[in-house]
């Protein structure tokens, strides 16, 4: 199974009309925030609240569309995810922490850090892109075919998507779970409507704009987002430093959860 970290009593916060569901972990230390990639749940940072939570606050939460959060019709693009943002920690009553995305979710991280940079005091960039990425682009297509619908989630459909998302050959048990749940994870409505919302949503420009000490790591073995993606990302945020973690691939805070957590310790604790 996929690692969960331990049960906690759901919080809700409101944006606008949507509910988010949130968890809080950790009883002392710095606030730091994770954000979920592409139809992602929480709990898929369920390695890293298992370890930050001794020694920090954590805040995890389901975007809109996803898990435990409400599902509208519309209002799935970058202004409605940061105002999401903004309303889960300021539901949690914390005016300035730290920042972890991955994949959507680091591209989420990143348009907040440039939007509001008195709120961000470190950001953590993991295996993401400052546009939005397509079937042309990146791997990421094989959540959406080329008319720009959700796959249908065959036998075939669902070996693709693993392989893409898990390249590493030492992960079998992660591999099993995610062919079990990719299907249910990924509601094709709410699949649609996030990706199409991004169109044409570039952050290239304003990346200078970012004032938070920032870290981007990739892995080399990322088929959705390739590494030199992520090379250029950390060039173009002043200051930023930029690590390549051997042999992983896109979940790498999964499937590399100990050198993705030593390299955020490393950073968020300097």
């Amino acid at each position: 199974m996929l690692p969960r970290s331990p049960s906690r009593q759901l919080e809700y916060a409101h944006s606008g009309d949507v509910r988010l569901a949130y968890t809080l972990r950790g009883k002392q230390g710095p606030p730091t925030v994770f954000v979920t990639g592409y139809m992602a749940r929480r709990q898929v940072w369920a390695l890293q609240v298992v370890q930050f939570s001794r020694t920090r606050r954590l805040l995890v939460y389901d975007r809109r569309g996803v898990g435990d959060s409400d599902r509208p019709e519309d209002g799935y693009g970058l202004d409605d995810q940061l105002a999401d943002l903004e309303a889960v920690v300021d539901a949690a009553g914390w005016e300035q922490f730290d920042l972890v995305g991955h994949s959507m979710g680091g591209f989420i991280a990143t348009a907040f850090a440039i939007r509001h940079p008195e709120r961000v005091s470190r950001l953590a960039l993991l295996a993401t892109a400052p546009y939005r990425t397509t079937r042309s682009d990146f791997g990421v297509g094989v959540f959406i075919t080329q008319d720009g619908e959700p796959p249908a989630w065959d036998e075939e459909g669902v070996k693709r998507a693993v392989a893409l998302l898990i390249p590493e050959r030492d992960s079998t048990w992660l591999r099993m779970e995610m062919a079990r749940t990719i299907p249910e994870m990924n509601d094709p409505d709410q699949a649609r409507r996030t990706f199409a919302a991004f169109e044409g949503v570039d952050l290239r420009p304003d990346l200078d704009r970012i004032q938070a000490p920032t870290l981007v790591i990739h892995g080399t073995r990322d088929n959705v987002v390739p590494p030199e993606v992520g090379r250029r990302l950390a060039a173009a945020i002043p200051g930023a430093r930029y690590q390549l973690l051997d042999g992983l691939g896109h979940m790498l805070m999964v499937t590399g959860a100990r050198q993705v957590n030593d390299r955020l310790a490393a950073f968020l604790d300097s």
